[in-house]
Formats: structure tokens, C-alpha cells, sequence
């Protein structure tokens, strides 16, 4: 699974990560820069990491995640305030983006050189909340089963994403439901993606990513304090992770550390893993 909850890449030098005197808060907008997180699993460890650029008018520019099976690094094109290209400088692979009337994106398409393509659409409520993205494998990957997915957001009175839902289809004809239940910090605390603009943009380009299972992640604009993720099956859920976080926050209220601990169900053993995400920022001016 991505990151946990943060992916990708390390240009950290190019990043103006904030250093704030204690106790000092800031009038200005810091939003995220870069994120890593390192999997414990008796005595090893790995690390995924994700990284954005910002330009001065404080919109990303760049996106890029690495992990241990795969890395991407997009470069991002805007029109009208929109981006609207997302494109590796060696042609490999690109994301087109699609947008009504109101500047919401609707269709994303992402092509590659090896043949690869994959559609995204997406369905927004009365609110203007991200509430479906839907996927469709239209050209797989050689190694991939899977043909799509079809991923709902629930939210509660503060606008916060409670539940996400997933239907993952694979080819032949078989699918499978998980859902994840949300509990967030109270009181409520900034998430991650906090202030980041083209979110809905920078959610698709997290699903290119093969191991990326919670997209909900980047919309989320509150801190999680744990979460339950279940197999749904005929009606019956049964557990496949319940995760605790414990978060330190810097000065501007970010969330700068999170200690994930997780309990694992797999073909009925219980097993127990640490996730440690440390989030680096940009601060705007």
C-alpha cells in the first residue's frame, strides 16, 4: 500500500522547509512540501517518500512519489488557473485533465509509452465535495489483474471525509468491496494536505501509483486519530487493518510526526507493524 498515507520523491533542496521559533505563529500559509514514511517490520525497515513543488503563487508545479516498487515524477501545466497537463520529461507517461464549467475537474486520462491507459472520472454533491472517482483500466499493465475501481466519500457536518468505500474490479470478472472508517482528532486538527491547492488533481496522480489503496488521504483536510479499514463481503464486514495514530504538530498547527501502529488480519493471523511519516512544508509568504 502507498506510503501509508504520504509517498515520493526527494528534492528537499529545492524546498523552503519552515523553521518557526517556538511559541511564534506565523501569519502565512505553509503547505506541504514533503513527506516520508518508514515502514518497522521486525528489525527492517523501508521508506516511500513524496514530494511537491511550489511556484511563487503558491501552486504545485511538481509532484513525485517513489516506493519500493515503483517512482513517478510529474511535471504540472496550468491554463486558466487549472492544471490542466501533468507530464515525465522523458515522455514515458502523461495525465490530461478535464474541467466543467465551474473549474471542477471531471476526466482525467493517464497514457503511457509502454501502452498503458487508464480513465478517471469524477462526481461532485451540491457542496462542491469530491464524493466518486471512478477508474477504468482501458489498457492495463502487463502485471496488473485489476480493471478498475470505483471509490465513494462520505463527510460529516465539518466537511471532513469520514468513510471511504472502494469496489475493485478485476479482470475476469471478480471484484471486491473494503471500506474505511475515519476517526478524527477532536478537537479538530489540520491534515497533511492542508492548504494545498489541486487536490483533486494531485488525487488522481497519487492513483497512478500502483500500491495507492486510500486516495482519500490527499483530499482530507483534517488529522485522522485512527481508522478501521474492513473487507465487505454479501453484507458482512470482517477487519483487514485498525490503525492508531500519534501525532506531533509544529507551530502552524501541521502535523509534523505521525507514529502509526497497525494491526494486520491476514488469512486469520494477527499480526502488528509501525509506520513513522515525518511531513516537511513550504511557507508562502
Amino acid at each position: 500500500m502507498i506510503l501509508r498515507f504520504l509517498l515520493s520523491g526527494l528534492l528537499i533542496v529545492a524546498l523552503a522547509t519552515c523553521r518557526i521559533p517556538d511559541g511564534v505563529i506565523p501569519d502565512r500559509v505553509c503547505v506541504l512540501s514533503t513527506a516520508s514514511e518508514v515502514h518497522i517490520n521486525n528489525g527492517n525497515s523501508a521508506e516511500a517518500t513524496e514530494t511537491i513543488l511550489y511556484n511563487l503563487l503558491g501552486q504545485p508545479i511538481e509532484y513525485q512519489y517513489r516506493n519500493a516498487e515503483s517512482s513517478a515524477k510529474f511535471q504540472l501545466r496550468y491554463q486558466n488557473r487549472v492544471i490542466t497537463r501533468a507530464y515525465n520529461d522523458n515522455a514515458a507517461y502523461e495525465v490530461l485533465f478535464e474541467y466543467d464549467g465551474d473549474d471542477r475537474l471531471t476526466r482525467a486520462t493517464y497514457l503511457a509509452s509502454s501502452g498503458d491507459q487508464t480513465v478517471f472520472t469524477t462526481m461532485y454533491d451540491g457542496s462542491d465535495r469530491l464524493i466518486r472517482i471512478t477508474e477504468v483500466v482501458t489498457l492495463p499493465r502487463s502485471n496488473s489483474s485489476r480493471s478498475g475501481r470505483f471509490f465513494r466519500f462520505e463527510y460529516n457536518d465539518t466537511n471532513d471525509i469520514i468513510l471511504q468505500s472502494v469496489l475493485n474490479s478485476f479482470r475476469g470478472g471478480t471484484q471486491s468491496e473494503e471500506e474505511w472508517l475515519f476517526v478524527l482528532e477532536n478537537p479538530r486538527k489540520r491534515g497533511v494536505f492542508f492548504e494545498v491547492s489541486q487536490r483533486v488533481a494531485l488525487t488522481i496522480l497519487a492513483l497512478t501509483n500502483p500500491l495507492e489503496t486510500n486516495p482519500s488521504r490527499v483530499i482530507q483536510a483534517a488529522n485522522p486519530k485512527s481508522y478501521r479499514r474492513n473487507l465487505v463481503k454479501d453484507g458482512v464486514r470482517s477487519p483487514l487493518e485498525i490503525g492508531t495514530y500519534q501525532t506531533t504538530y509544529n507551530a502552524f498547527g501541521g502535523p509534523e510526526r505521525r507514529q502509526l501502529d497497525l494491526t494486520v488480519y491476514v488469512n486469520n493471523l494477527i499480526k502488528n507493524q509501525r509506520y513513522v511519516q515525518t511531513f516537511g512544508y513550504q511557507c508562502l509568504e
